[in-house]
């Protein structure tokens, strides 16, 4: 496995990405229906194809009313022949409470529209992701400064491709243009006449390139502190007057399953003012046709892949302008990935009694632990750190809480069954069970306003293939789905499991301490708990790794990175490979002796650590995908996340023999942590 992947004809020290995942990187081409393929999408199609086999067992006699509802969901999205035969009936009977699509058309009224009524509909049964709706965002969070109680949350649009930079091109640009063109065509196979879907979708693009002007980029939106700006509903109202705040949030919880008083007075936080007062002008200039074709094909877009073949058939010749994808995904594997994100607990059990050994928890927490020791001595050691922060940074270290494999309590039947108390489903009836679904997520996000804050609980499901650190209850949260090959098995030497899971949990550490982390005091309470001085000196360190990254260029594009919008990233990745290294090296000498030689293997299991962190990154991406990552991803692309953390590390350098000045040891190097 590690030695098929290898390049030898690469020096190490020129390039480690290229070293470690060369031979992988030629001998694997990228499916016709991915943007990308890596050995992570390997680990992601082996949770995948668990929880299909899973999915698809026969239900059996006393089985939990959950599991039942998540394999009669999963059964339901695998049913063609019903989606085909249905048509888009539902789609268009669903319509109507949004005043149906004015582009299909003939006569549309402007006195039936309601922004707020549509807005309400969209936030009630969205499918969008991270409730990032269009035009206005809204969702339930923890309130920041008072961590006891949620409270709404108003932000910017999302976009109907995949951010705002997207509409910041040429009007002609290809992409923009693909867009342009599913929407015309979608509207004509709904029932409208091509010339004025043309007519109709020029001004729908037009104005939601108004939207991303408008809105703010993501670069300069880190600073937390300026994002919470809590007002009530009344100021909101004073504020931005050409939409009625009030009406739209008591039509989405005044519902019967929800049925949360919300008043004038009633206290909301608004993370985009400046979003806001420029949208109330554009909502106030412009024709309400063209705002209610907008969200109704916001709305519709979402559903495409749920639809009739030709429906699918449209979307896939759009994605492959955009994504650079040649076909859909396999419907099975779509329809696993629906269920595991609607019934995330359930599908989790699933996945939990199929394919977790139960015993590597105890690992894994050992592992955890000796990562906190090697991240306690990464805040001993540093010289930037003034003494009264660093006493603060130890005090939140040591509250920093984890969660390993899944919650104990969905083994139960009774706890299991009653979180998916309320949900109804139809074997037959696909895009029915598709607005259950969301209107329940939405139901169960709504209520927590009725609640305090539950730090208990888990944010992902076990089947969840990713790690995460929780900056307002100051947690990690490791799902059973990453607990698996190839960032862990109990069959692995500890230098490849502390290369693999062990830099992840030195990730997800270190995010407590980066540039959005660090906001945040070891309660989770937004607040200033560094000296000014220390913040200075952070910001210092921080900038050498915003130049470093932001010199990168990526080969499918030849575009620079976006150093700013990657820093977290890029500061937990370095800090984390650090982690891992340092604690394996005391797990080795806690054993009193080296880990005996891999056979056939000409490394040391100091290499062998780095390598396995490398390989665990090995990709191979389309251009579109590339270019998408840089304009909106948090993460940095694959090959710069190993050679940016590796050119840093001296641990790397020393291990590899690396000559100063060479590619993968810089004289100068960057460090927060």
């Amino acid at each position: 496995m590690i030695n098929d992947a290898i390049d030898y004809n690469i020096n190490p020290c020129d390039n480690f990405y290229d070293f470690a995942c060369g031979n992988w990187k030629k001998n694997h081409i990228i499916p016709e229906d991915k943007t990308s393929f890596g050995v992570i999408d390997e680990h992601f199609e082996t949770v995948d194809i668990t929880l299909k086999n899973a999915l698809e067992k026969d239900i059996f006699a006393g089985e939990a009313e959950a599991l039942i509802k998540a394999k009669t969901l999963y059964k339901s999205c695998m049913d063609l022949v019903g989606i085909n035969n249905g048509g888009i009936t539902s789609l268009l009977n669903f319509l109507k409470k949004m005043g149906e699509w004015p582009v299909t058309l003939t006569s549309w009224q402007e006195s039936q529209f309601s922004l707020e009524e549509t807005m309400s509909i969209i936030t009630l049964y969205n499918k969008f992701t991270w409730d990032v709706l269009p035009v206005i965002s809204m969702k339930v969070v923890p309130d920041s400064k008072m961590l006891k109680e949620h409270i709404i949350e108003f932000d910017q649009s999302s976009f109907g491709l995949p951010g705002r930079d997207y509409f910041l091109h040429d009007r002609n640009d290809s992409m923009l243009k693909a867009y342009e063109e599913v929407a015309i065509k979608v509207a004509v196979l709904m029932g409208a006449d091509p010339s004025t879907a043309e007519s109709d979708m020029k001004d729908m693009v037009d104005f939601e390139i108004q939207l991303a002007n408008i809105s703010i980029p993501a670069e300069e939106r880190r600073d937390e502190e300026a994002l919470y700006n809590k007002m009530t509903i009344a100021e909101m109202q004073e504020k931005y007057t050409t939409f009625n705040w009030l009406q739209y949030l008591q039509s989405v919880l005044h519902i019967d399953l929800i049925n949360v008083t919300i008043t004038d007075e009633t206290k909301i936080i608004n993370t985009a003012p400046a979003y806001f007062a420029q949208l109330s002008n554009l909502i106030g200039s412009t024709n309400k046709r063209v705002v209610s074709n907008y969200l109704c094909w916001r709305f519709i877009e979402n559903l495409l892949n749920d639809l009739t073949p030709e429906y699918q058939e449209l979307y896939n010749k759009f994605s492959k302008v955009v994504f650079g994808t040649g076909t859909a995904k396999p419907r099975w594997q779509k329809c696993s990935m629906y269920t595991e994100n609607g019934l995330n607990m359930a599908a989790g059990r699933l996945f939990v009694e199929s394919a977790f050994d139960k015993g590597s928890k105890k690992i894994i927490l050992e592992m955890i632990n000796k990562l906190r020791a090697a991240f306690s001595d990464q805040i001993e050691s540093n010289i930037w750190m003034d003494d009264e922060t660093r006493e603060a940074a130890r005090k939140k270290a040591n509250a920093l809480d984890e969660r390993v494999g899944y919650p104990e309590e969905i083994l139960n039947d009774t706890y299991l069954n009653n979180l998916y108390k309320n949900i109804k489903y139809n074997s037959s009836d696909y895009f029915n069970n598709i607005l259950v679904t969301e209107l329940q997520q939405t139901v169960d996000k709504a209520k927590l306003l009725q609640e305090q804050v539950d730090k208990s609980k888990w944010l992902f499901g076990p089947a969840f293939v990713n790690a995460n650190y929780y900056p307002l209850s100051n947690y990690m949260e490791f799902p059973a789905a990453i607990l698996q090959n190839r960032f862990y098995s109990k069959t692995y030497p500890r230098s490849v499991n502390f290369g693999g899971i062990g830099m992840v949990i030195g990730h997800e550490i270190t995010h407590g301490f980066d540039d959005i982390g660090i906001q945040f005091d070891e309660y989770g309470n937004l607040k200033q708990w560094w000296t000014n001085t220390s913040i200075a000196n952070f910001k210092k360190q921080a900038q050498c790794l915003i130049d470093q990254y932001s010199d990168f260029t990526v080969p499918e594009i030849g575009s620079k990175m976006n150093g700013i919008n990657s820093l977290g990233e890029n500061i937990a990745d370095c800090g984390g490979l650090i982690q891992a290294y340092q604690a394996y090296r005391k797990w080795v000498a806690e054993k009193g002796k080296e880990e005996a030689p891999l056979p056939g293997l000409p490394f040391t299991h100091d290499q062998l650590l780095f390598i396995n962190y490398a390989q665990s990154f090995c990709t191979n991406i389309r251009p579109e995908e590339a270019k998408q990552r840089i304009l909106t991803e948090r993460h940095s692309p694959n090959r710069f996340r190993i050679i940016g953390a590796c050119q840093n590390s001296i641990d790397f350098a020393r291990v590899f023999k690396c000559p100063e000045k060479c590619v993968m040891n810089p004289i100068k190097k960057c460090s927060v942590w």
